[in-house]
């Protein structure tokens, strides 16, 4: 598979970038830079990710003209994958609720690529992003999938809550739920759109503890660091399965296109090694 993911300065791409060299292998993925993203051919991809925000303010609606998103749309029609982090699932809901760290309430429509709302953080009160720390606004929350249940790094990010139709739609498979929760919202979806396919999520399972193993100068921010490194490391197992879930229905609908199946679920292939 070819893997492209976007980059640009507002964005958090660089522990996805980490996790997709892992998972496919780093000659087979690519960095498009967000200034250029309109002029991008991306007929050469199998999958484009699209990255959560490294601010509370949701970079896509400046990032994608309108034209983008027809383009965007047409591309996963005739199979691409889109795999969408945080602030871009958020983005492909239909409508967008967000209490920022201010406790002030916004909303507004989105893509509508999923009838759903995406309403966060699903904890109340968003995190604040700390000068001192990127992962200062970064916790974890159990999730629930597959009869398994995972703590996973969490960033803010949306709870999906599906209209009826959405519920019902068997274009949707609905892969993890928040466990702690009011009312459980979705936090991981695939959705099949035309030949492609949508895999959205609201946690951020690219994130490893190694990832923050250095100590910080700052004290509020180190004592945050070390609490998060030792529950990471915790249950870093968890997170791993669940990525590799995650990644296998990726690699399950691009298998199911080369062999020309119209639909590939987990029963047509075993588990497979995160390899190139």
């Amino acid at each position: 598979m070819k893997v492209a993911y976007i980059h640009q300065e507002n964005l958090s791409s660089y522990s996805l970038m980490l996790m997709l060299n892992e998972a496919f292998g780093k000659r087979n993925v690519t960095a498009i830079s967000g200034k250029r993203f309109s002029v991008t051919d991306l007929s050469p991809y199998d999958m484009l990710v699209l990255p959560g925000t490294a601010t509370e303010e949701n970079p896509y609606f400046d990032l994608f003209l309108p034209q983008d998103v027809t383009y965007l749309r047409k591309q996963v029609e005739e199979g691409m994958i889109i795999w969408t982090d945080c602030a871009a699932t958020y983005h492909v809901c239909d409508y967008i609720q967000y209490t920022d760290s201010d406790l002030n309430p916004k909303s507004q429509r989105g893509l509508n690529w999923i009838e759903a709302t995406g309403a966060g953080p699903v904890s109340g009160r968003a995190l604040p992003r700390s000068a001192s720390s990127k992962f200062m606004d970064v916790a974890t929350q159990r999730i629930i999938y597959d009869g398994h249940t995972a703590e996973i790094c969490y960033g803010n990010g949306p709870g999906l809550h599906l209209s009826p139709s959405e519920t019902l739609n068997p274009s949707v498979k609905i892969i993890a739920r928040y466990k702690d929760v009011e009312n459980n919202p979705v936090a991981a979806l695939t959705k099949r759109i035309g030949r492609g396919l949508l895999i959205s999520t609201g946690v951020l399972v690219q994130i490893a503890p190694d990832e923050m193993k250095e100590a910080l100068p700052y004290p509020e921010a180190e004592a945050h660091r070390r609490s998060l490194f030792n529950k990471l490391v915790q249950v870093e197992p968890q997170r791993l399965h669940f990525r590799d879930y995650l990644i296998n229905e990726a690699r399950q609908h691009y298998r199911g296109l080369r062999t020309g199946r119209k639909t590939a679920s987990l029963l047509d292939f075993p588990p497979s090694p995160l390899t190139a």
